[in-house]
């Protein structure tokens, strides 16, 4: 699937679910050199990055290994902080962009809008 997006679109950032979260698939990523954002799995280490940060106990932006059966890759996990209807929430990213959290919440928003706009458009296919 990269290689026709990239060979179709070019693209200078690649926005994933949590079902791309694999050291496989960041692997591939930088192999191709396009970078990407991605909500980071809340695995117990992340979970705890997340309180602490929420406390003001830990830093926005960390070095985090993701690891899996196929080894290990080091990404930036970038943590933000969102107003949700249950109260403030921490949303965990994983980039391998020099990027703040802030820069990739926005970035990442963009995902939901490009999401819904296909949805609506499919209404009006016949």
């Amino acid at each position: 699937m990269l290689d026709y997006a990239e060979e179709v679109l070019n693209p200078d950032l690649v926005l994933l679910d949590r079902g791309f979260y694999s050291v496989e698939a960041i692997k591939e990523l930088k192999s191709k050199s396009m970078d990407f954002i991605m909500p980071a799995k809340k695995t117990n280490l992340v979970k705890k990055a997340c309180k602490k940060f929420k406390k003001g106990e830990a830093p926005s932006e960390l070095d985090y290994t993701v690891s899996g059966a196929k080894g290990e890759e080091d990404v930036r996990l970038l943590l933000t902080e969102k107003e949700t209807e249950n109260g403030t929430g921490i949303h965990p990213f994983i980039t391998d962009q020099d990027i703040t959290p802030e820069e990739a919440s926005e970035n990442y928003s963009w995902r939901w809008r490009i999401e819904t706009n296909i949805r609506e458009l499919e209404k009006f296919k016949p």
